[in-house]
């Protein structure tokens, strides 16, 4: 999912990403998941929160068909702040764990900075703000 798929104009989809969605569920997936985030979309807060939205309504859409939407993280979450707060922290406040899972990637969480044991324990499996290792 980047920006290319969302169109703020239309307060929707692009066919491209329903598209992505539509073939997903006819091969019979239970996640779609996005790789990675560009740099557009963690430029400030604003953009980086509306994103987050966009993830939420990507998991609807998901949803929809019977799948979840997930989230691959990289380094850049644990080692970026926007507004004094990292990015992950701010990923995990703002998503709809019942619409969105994160896929933890442990080497990429530690090259950010961080601990896995520590994330774990900030965001445990079950609690609203949980990851999916």
């Amino acid at each position: 999912m980047g920006r290319q798929h969302w169109d703020d104009t239309r307060k929707d989809f692009s066919d491209s990403w329903k598209l992505t969605v539509e073939d997903a569920a006819t091969l019979q997936q239970q996640y779609v998941v996005s790789p990675s985030m560009d740099n557009s979309m963690r430029k400030t807060y604003d953009d980086f929160k509306l994103y987050m939205e966009v993830f939420n309504k990507c998991g609807e859409l998901c949803k929809k068909s019977g799948m979840k939407f997930g989230y691959h993280n990289h380094d850049f979450e644990f080692s970026e702040k926007l507004n004094g707060e990292k990015l992950f922290d701010i990923m995990m406040k703002s998503i709809d764990p019942d619409l969105v899972v994160v896929q933890l990637d442990i080497g990429n969480l530690y090259n950010g900075g961080a601990i896995a044991l520590d994330v774990v324990n900030q965001f445990p499996a079950g609690s609203k703000y949980s990851c999916e290792g």
